[in-house]
């Protein structure tokens, strides 16, 4: 099932460590009356987590409150381009591909 918590509840979760109950909420969501017609996924970056946008994504909401928001966080794992340390990632990472002498197009 979906778990709802209030943003601060779910920030208070991760400060605490407690990272394994945090990662299985299906996502972050405050009530709201509104017909949901639209989906965002919102994916955090590398290390982070869905707490860490626990400022923002109520804004979002707010204003496009027909959007059902959905804020997962990434399981914990080795990523090897941070010497195999365990942090939240979606997938491993041998190394980052973007310079800074990239074109914007070109990443």
């Amino acid at each position: 099932g979906v778990v709802v918590l209030r943003a601060a509840a779910a920030r208070a979760l991760h400060t605490a460590g407690v990272r394994e109950r945090a990662s299985r909420c299906t996502h972050i969501r405050t009530a709201m009356a509104v017909a949901k017609t639209a989906a965002l996924i919102f994916l955090h970056g590398l290390g982070d987590t869905a707490a860490g946008w626990g400022v923002v994504v109520p804004m979002m909401r707010q204003r496009a409150p027909h959007v059902n928001v959905v804020t997962p966080t990434a399981p914990v794992m080795p990523v090897t381009v941070n010497g195999g340390m365990s942090m939240t990632s979606w997938f491993d990472m041998a190394d980052i591909p973007v310079l800074a002498e990239t074109a914007d197009d070109e990443a």
